[in-house]
C-alpha cells in the first residue's frame, strides 16, 4: 500500500469510528476510539506482513 493509500485508510477508519462514536454515545457506550484503532491496525497490518497488531492495540490502550 502506498503512503497515500495508508493515509486514506487511516482517515476512513477515523471516519467510521467518529460515526460509531455518536451512535455509541447515544446508547451509553464509548467504543468509537477502539473501533478507529482496530480499523487503523487492520490497514497497517494489510500493508506490512510483520506488523504486530496486538502490540499496536495494546500501545494504544485498546483491547485486541
Amino acid at each position: 500500500m502506498s503512503t497515500r493509500r495508508t493515509y486514506e485508510a487511516i482517515a476512513a477508519g477515523i471516519k467510521v469510528a467518529r460515526e460509531q462514536t455518536f451512535k455509541d454515545l447515544d446508547a451509553g457506550r464509548e467504543s468509537g476510539v477502539d473501533l478507529a484503532a482496530h480499523c487503523i491496525a487492520g490497514a497497517l497490518a494489510g500493508d506490512h506482513p510483520g506488523f504486530d497488531t496486538e502490540r499496536f492495540l495494546r500501545d494504544a490502550g485498546v483491547r485486541p
